[in-house]
């Protein structure tokens, strides 16, 4: 399973999606100063002082608009329902740089994943835990999006492959050890406001492994619900 080509863990279903997407009940927006807080508390529980990130300080944020909601909510439960493990969902972090992110806010992750990021274990989306791992993956941004990702079933995965386009038969998503951080694979710094290197294209094989690193990767990005976007600066 290694070399097949991207495969879709889900099968999109679009049938009936906007009658769905009109019946969605409207939920009321809440003070953008709570969720910026809320989103600081969140940040803070998933910091890890070994990705040689002290504090990450939210600056603002953007979530998904109104328009673009219902429709990427009616094909993540779409996809979701297909999985092997339907009920296993994470929130994780997403980095890239900031033209990037907010294209993802507002479509999704339909599109193929993107080729210059550095894909170690196969050619997917790369997902963290943790905001001061993914922070090192954002060339430099000082952004981050956060997303609900359904990972289902998860394959172990420890041996690098960029070629690989789909977990193994019976799986939904990898978790891998995660891809080294750029200061311990080139040299760099990670310190300071937006921070973070671009990893190199293709194995990334320099480097070696912070702990907390640990990646999901999904294939079909409808396995993905953009949440937020947001700014921040690290120390």
């Amino acid at each position: 399973a290694d070399s097949r080509p991207g495969s879709s863990a889900c099968v999109r279903d679009e049938t009936g999606r906007a009658d769905r997407a009109r019946s969605r009940p409207s939920t009321p927006a809440r003070p953008e100063r709570v969720i910026l807080t809320q989103l600081q508390h969140e940040v803070d529980q998933r910091l890890k002082i070994e990705h040689e990130v002290a504090a990450m300080q939210l600056l603002r944020h953007v979530s998904v608009d109104d328009e673009h909601s219902p429709a990427l909510h009616s094909r993540f439960e779409a996809c979701r329902r297909r999985l092997n493990e339907p009920s296993l969902l994470l929130r994780l972090y997403y980095a890239a740089p900031l033209p990037q992110l907010q294209a993802l806010l507002q479509r999704g992750f339909d599109s193929a994943p993107p080729d210059l990021q550095e894909n170690s274990y196969g050619r997917g989306w790369y997902f963290s835990k943790f905001a001061s791992h993914a922070h090192h993956f954002g060339g430099g941004s000082g952004y981050l999006l956060l997303a609900l990702v359904a990972v289902g079933s998860t394959e172990t995965v420890v041996r690098r492959n960029p070629s690989r386009g789909a977990p193994s038969t019976g799986f939904d998503a990898m978790i891998t050890p995660g891809r080294p951080l750029r200061s311990r694979a080139n040299g760099g710094g990670g310190r300071g406001s937006g921070g973070g290197g671009s990893p190199t294209r293709g194995g990334g094989s320099g480097g070696t492994v912070a702990p907390f690193s640990e990646e999901y990767v999904i294939f079909d990005g409808s396995q993905a619900l953009p949440l937020h976007l947001f700014q921040y600066s690290v120390s």
